[in-house]
């Protein structure tokens, strides 16, 4: 008997387990779309994360990017998706995350969702490949109900791991200059970054640390953000 398969969580299991799972959450998203108003005859109508991104993409496209901090103005744009929105949606991210969400509102709001979402599990699930990938590897990420959660709720947690563990796969394979830009990039999301620096400085990986604060890209990215909100 070969030494995997002596562990009670052999590779057969974590397939059984894993497919078992996938069914259970296919399941839900069928029943989810077909029998909620997760697509209807007016398109998109379920509030989630992606929601306030794209009605803050079109604020800041009209050039009223500001605005977006401002609850009364993203809640108008979020009463024309739909006039039944309820509940007190804000736009908690700081300026140089509109550069990421702004091509989003050049399409409707269904398709900008399907390419948001499935381009970051892309990146997301290139990331898992080049870490560790085994058959395994891929049930386990098609029965995880993290993915299924992200899906739902139109968050950006694929593109934030994405980056987080971009930037640890190439400072494990000594680069750390590669390494430190897709570390900056999370000052996207400022309380992911923070932790990072506390990390570098304790492993000594001072270069990836100052090119993740200096980083021409991630200068770019801030300055130009910035310049686009006035």
């Amino acid at each position: 008997m070969k030494l995997e398969n002596m562990h009670w969580l052999n590779a057969s299991r974590i397939k059984l387990y894993s497919g078992v799972m996938l069914g259970f959450f296919l399941i839900i998203a069928i029943g989810f779309v077909g029998f909620s108003n997760l697509v209807s005859s007016k398109g998109y109508t379920i509030v989630t994360d992606f929601t306030v991104f794209w009605a803050v993409s079109r604020l800041a496209l009209e050039g009223q990017a500001t605005g977006a901090y401002f609850l009364p103005n993203l809640r108008l744009v979020l009463e024309s998706i739909d006039p039944a929105i309820i509940g007190n949606y804000g736009w908690f991210y700081p300026p140089p995350y509109f550069l990421i969400i702004l091509p989003f509102g050049l399409m409707p709001l269904l398709p900008a969702y399907l390419v948001f979402m499935f381009s970051s599990l892309a990146g997301y699930v290139m990331v898992i490949h080049s870490i560790f990938w085994r058959r395994e590897a891929l049930w386990c990420l098609a029965g995880f109900s993290g993915i299924w959660l992200t899906i739902r709720f139109g968050q950006n947690s694929f593109l934030t791991a994405s980056l987080a563990g971009a930037g640890l796969l190439f400072l494990e394979r000594r680069r750390p200059i590669l390494s430190g830009v897709f570390i900056g990039l999370l000052c996207i999301k400022p309380h992911l970054a923070g932790l990072f620096p506390l990390a570098l400085v304790a492993i000594g990986a001072w270069r990836t640390f100052i090119t993740a604060a200096t980083a021409p890209g991630v200068r770019e990215v801030v300055a130009l953000s910035e310049l686009m909100i006035g």
